[in-house]
């Protein structure tokens, strides 16, 4: 299996929150303290703390937890994390859900050049991660394994690591922990409420 999440993802049309602090309150109960100190700051990458908070709650911790199930079970599973950013921001969170389908079936630009789905300029920095991203895809529905000749190595997902690619208009890049502290107590919460 292949998982993984943009960096800010909203499903289209989709407002942040605009109560933080009491959303927080609500879905963590006694975890809230810790909760609210991990959403305090904004962040280059994921956006300001209720873009953070929509795409960990909404998207990308639920897939963490899926995937450490799946490898758990002793199945074989992959990580990535979407990160082109696209300029101008998608609004509001700054992309949106299912972009990356477009970077894995090479129809990003017929979708994106002057439409209002994706009104964003592509950059040859795209069609490089597009080529990218459908070689791991290929690879793996041909053999069962992402991994293939020019491409940097993508390790399943197991625990402690939580290896994960990283997948921006610079490339792919081998990272650890996708957002492990926030992820982390999104799943020790989901545990408390069982």
């Amino acid at each position: 299996m292949i998982m993984g999440s943009a960096a800010r993802d909203f499903t289209p049309g989709a407002q942040p929150p605009t109560n933080l602090a009491a959303l927080i309150e609500a879905n963590y109960g006694p975890l809230a303290d810790r909760a609210r100190t991990l959403y305090a700051a904004d962040d280059a990458l994921y956006g300001a703390p209720e873009v953070q908070w929509a795409t960990d709650f909404g998207f990308r911790c639920g897939t963490v937890l899926q995937l450490r199930q799946h490898a758990a079970a002793g199945l074989t599973a992959f990580s990535y994390e979407f990160a082109r950013l696209v300029n101008p921001p998608i609004l509001p969170g700054g992309n949106i859900h299912g972009l990356d389908g477009g970077f894995v079936f090479g129809t990003f630009a017929s979708r994106s050049q002057g439409t209002n789905l994706l009104p964003f300029a592509t950059t040859p920095e795209d069609s490089a991660l597009s080529d990218v991203m459908q070689r791991y895809w290929v690879n793996f529905v041909t053999t069962g394994d992402p991994n293939g000749p020019g491409l940097p190595r993508w390790p399943a997902f197991r625990e402690p690591e939580r290896s994960y690619l990283e997948l921006a208009g610079t490339g792919a890049a081998l990272k650890q922990g996708l957002r492990r502290a926030q992820c982390d107590l999104y799943i020790e919460n989901i545990n408390r409420s069982r």
